[in-house]
């Protein structure tokens, strides 16, 4: 059974005449005629009574002919489909970012795509790091915008955007806000934020800080991104640690983390093999070719 049998049997069925059918469908009678006789011998049936001047339908024909419309009506609407999503200037733009990278961070190169093909739609995923990457796999994301992992699965092409160092956040009135910077020997008996995942960018400071103070602080509350975090230091929960680039909220200082000195590489990747749309393309260019001028220097 082909969509041309079925597209043959519809016309015929609302003007019952083989000539006056073939003629519409553009095809001559006999190669009409065998189609129809296929299509019947296909759904094991007789779909029409064939009279010298009446065609009319047979009872299985008309129980026949609504499933078949529905079968002619969806692959009318997956063709459409098809022609438009390939006439389009671009596909969708989806992006994956880490819960511990600030949106206003790709916010201009997102604007910059968006001037320069104004048919672009986006989508923005801000899971787990080892989910995004997983959901690359799955083809889930174009393009992923996190720190970089010590191990990459395999299939990854992976850009250097900046590196940038580690900070604490702290309410203004914090004994440690008169400091330059702090060292791990500060934070001892602080009370400070962990992350909700063991591998998240706070786990992996509070690592460091640890081997330093030879204990882990104490962290009785936890957040799921970098936004959370900060919250929690505005409202007295705790310090946050977080990354030097961070967006710092009015009533919130930021002191670099000195001792010990850690740095974070922000990386952008997209999966090796797999075609890109023009908006993922020119994300990612612009992403590699930004100055990245906002993202400060760690005193």
């Amino acid at each position: 059974m082909d969509l041309p049998q079925i597209g043959y049997f519809i016309v015929l069925s609302r003007v019952l005449n083989f000539t006056h059918a073939a003629r519409e469908c553009r095809v001559t009678q006999p190669a009409f005629s065998r189609s129809i006789k296929r299509l019947e011998w296909e759904l094991g049936g007789d779909l029409l009574l064939r009279e010298r001047s009446l065609t009319q339908l047979t009872e299985f024909g008309r129980s026949m002919l609504p499933l078949l419309e529905q079968v002619k009506a969806a692959a009318d609407l997956a063709r459409d489909e098809a022609r438009h999503l390939q006439s389009r200037d671009s596909a969708p733009l989806r992006l994956g970012l880490s819960p511990w990278l600030a949106f206003p961070l790709i916010g201009a190169i997102l604007s910059e795509v968006i001037a320069s093909i104004r048919s672009m739609e986006f989508t923005i995923a801000v899971e787990a790091e080892t989910v995004m990457r997983e959901r690359m796999l799955r083809g889930e994301l174009d393009v992923f915008v996190g720190l970089q992992a010590d191990t990459l699965p395999e299939r990854f092409n992976q850009w250097h955007l900046f590196s940038t160092g580690a900070s604490v956040f702290l309410p203004q009135n914090h004994r440690l806000a008169c400091e330059e910077s702090i060292i791990s020997t500060n934070l001892a008996e602080a009370t400070l934020l962990g992350a909700s995942e063991p591998e998240a960018l706070p786990e992996r400071i509070l690592s460091q800080i640890a081997r330093r103070v030879g204990r882990r602080p104490s962290t009785p509350h936890r957040a799921g991104n970098w936004e959370t975090s900060l919250q929690l230091v505005r409202t007295g929960l705790g310090l946050g640690l977080g990354l030097s680039c961070w967006p710092t909220p009015a009533e919130l200082v930021a002191r670099a983390l000195s001792e010990p000195v850690v740095e974070y590489d922000v990386v952008v990747e997209t999966l090796a093999g797999r075609p890109q749309s023009r908006a993922a393309t020119a994300f990612v260019k612009l992403a590699r070719a930004s100055a990245w001028t906002y993202a400060p220097d760690v005193p």
